[in-house]
């Protein structure tokens, strides 16, 4: 399957808010990394376009778009 992580502004080993950087997003990113943050740092691409109403396409775009930027890594196993 295909799993979904993120790295964002991830530091040791006090926590983070990354909520002021994730403002700084477009929406839909946005919104695609508060759900895999809310899941606990783990999801599937499914699971994103079902929950967050995106089509496959796009999900799978805006999935792209954060792995190139390096926001998250995308376990293809």
């Amino acid at each position: 399957g295909l799993y979904l992580g993120y790295i964002l502004f991830y530091e040791k080993p006090k926590k983070v808010d990354n909520s002021k950087y994730l403002l700084l997003l477009p929406e839909k990113e946005r919104k695609v990394m508060e759900f895999i943050i809310n899941e606990g740092g783990k999801t599937t691409q499914y699971q994103i376009w079902k929950n967050l109403g995106l089509n496959k396409v796009e999900a799978s775009r805006l999935i792209k778009k954060l792995e190139e930027s390096g926001k998250i890594i995308v376990d293809r196993s």
